[in-house]
């Protein structure tokens, strides 16, 4: 007897439909091409391995938050108004828009920093990109 068909017996002998459920299970034992792999058991079936979830990826905190403006200024120990301008700046920190709120990623914001810090800019510098920002 295939799966199919104890499946088809246990659900239609619940319903009190015992020998039509023999008929069905002979019917479809009969018509299954012989040598054809059967397919793989459903979850339901009593003689299937219980399924073993698939383990998702897991990626580090640090690297799936996103900070508001105001966590973001509290992170870099700085204003919130510093933060607007160095979204708008010439080489803007990294920043994603979902709905109305501005997020920013925490691992891209880390690599940005590393980025601006490696780079030697002098106040001038700073100075007109802030000016160019207004």
């Amino acid at each position: 007897m295939t799966w199919r068909g104890r499946i088809a017996r246990e659900i239609l002998s619940g319903a009190g439909y015992g020998a039509l459920a023999d008929q069905i299970v002979e019917a479809v034992d009969a018509t299954w091409p012989a040598g054809a792999p059967a397919p793989e058991p459903a979850h339901h079936d009593a003689a299937a391995p219980p399924a073993t979830p698939a383990t998702p990826a897991k990626t580090p905190p640090e690297e799936r938050e996103y900070l508001s403006i105001a966590t973001a200024a509290q992170y870099l120990d700085c204003s919130e108004g510093l933060i607007r301008k160095l979204l708008a700046a010439s080489d803007p920190m990294p920043s994603v828009t979902l709905g109305r709120a501005r997020r920013i990623p925490r691992a891209a914001l880390d690599a940005w920093l590393a980025r601006r810090m490696a780079a030697p800019v002098g106040v001038d510098d700073v100075l007109d990109q802030i000016r160019r920002a207004r």
